[in-house]
């Protein structure tokens, strides 16, 4: 093993956090979590608050869109994970690289956008396996799953609950492993055919061509509803964004979140105001039907102002209870 610090062929200049959050140089790398954006592969790499939720990688595996920045050098702690006080690792810090994945775990949205991951073709999961294989060569990840993978909004709640580890299961888990399955979080992404992908990622490409691992689902039957605790987990994102602009001085948080919005809509790229939202905010699957929900009736066009997109983040961050005011 080398340990390069590099991905061959990513773009490490775009969107290159390193300086601003140089973070912690983990001696090793044993484990690599995945994680979907949910976004639609036509809108490029998130934003990640100007890096401060960005991963170590992400990966567009979409024919005709198949593109990889790296956001830190590959052994430096990422920030894509919650990191809570009550537990006693460091989930961002414990050993581990992160990939966040293009596309959608939600089916509804992903399906009706093209971009649903559990339908990634083989030409996609290819070029999200070279990555892994990459961390087995570079770094020695194991080229392994945990026991159970389920699928969000496909999944009912005891498989979720199985298969969220503890901070010691984690701590000491080897391999490739989901968002949901980490200890301290609450997401439910990636949905992914994780069997085929780790086959092709083991040099065994034509192994399984065409065919779908069956998510896990336990003996109580399917779960189509929104669960709870995805609404409890977008709030604290919301949360946690605050604080991220607290932390930076930012004299009206839904302002600066709005700026930031109206400064990308003005790029030639000429993304939806639904689009840009998501991005700026990077925030779960329910707070984004929140967003969708209040901006729907928004043109696609130059009329949308900034004016009107704080608006709909203030009616995003009220519906939720959470409220964000100033702060000197």
């Amino acid at each position: 093993m080398t340990r390069s610090l590099w991905l061959p062929g990513a773009d490490r200049s775009s969107h290159y956090f390193g300086d601003d959050y140089p973070g912690l140089s983990q001696k090793s790398i044993d484990k690599l979590v995945a994680h979907s954006t949910e976004t639609d592969k036509r809108w490029g790499c998130p934003g990640y608050q100007g890096g401060a939720t960005a991963p170590t990688i992400t990966v567009n595996p979409w024919p005709g869109y198949q593109q990889t920045w790296q956001h830190f050098p590959a052994n430096t702690s990422a920030r894509a994970l919650l990191n809570p006080t009550w537990t006693p690792v460091s989930e961002n810090k414990d050993d581990v690289a992160q990939v966040e994945i293009i596309g959608y775990s939600e089916p509804n949205l992903g399906k009706a956008r093209g971009c649903y991951l559990p339908d990634l073709p083989l030409e996609g999961l290819e070029y999200v396996a070279r990555i892994l294989r990459w961390y087995h060569d570079e770094w020695g990840v194991r080229l392994v799953r945990p026991a159970t993978w389920p699928w969000y909004r496909v999944s009912n709640e005891a498989a979720f609950r199985e298969a969220r580890m503890s901070s010691g299961e984690y701590d000491r888990y080897a391999g490739v492993l989901a968002h949901l399955h980490v200890s301290g979080n609450e997401h439910r992404d990636v949905a992914i055919d994780i069997d085929r992908l780790l086959s092709i990622a083991n040099g065994r490409a034509g192994s399984g061509a065409g065919h779908t691992t069956p998510p896990p689902v336990s003996a109580g039957g399917t779960s189509h509803t929104v669960p709870e605790e995805d609404i409890v987990a977008s709030i604290e994102d919301l949360e946690r964004i605050v604080r991220q602009q607290v932390d930076r001085g930012a004299k009206n948080i839904v302002a600066k979140i709005a700026s930031e919005v109206w400064d990308d809509y003005r790029t030639p790229t000429k993304r939806s105001p639904i689009g840009l939202l998501q991005q700026a905010a990077g925030l779960t699957e329910a707070v984004r039907a929140a967003i969708r929900e209040e901006v729907a009736n928004l043109p696609e066009g130059g009329t949308v102002t900034e004016a009107t997109i704080e608006t709909a983040l203030r009616n995003v961050f009220g519906s939720l209870g959470t409220t964000p005011g100033g702060a000197e």
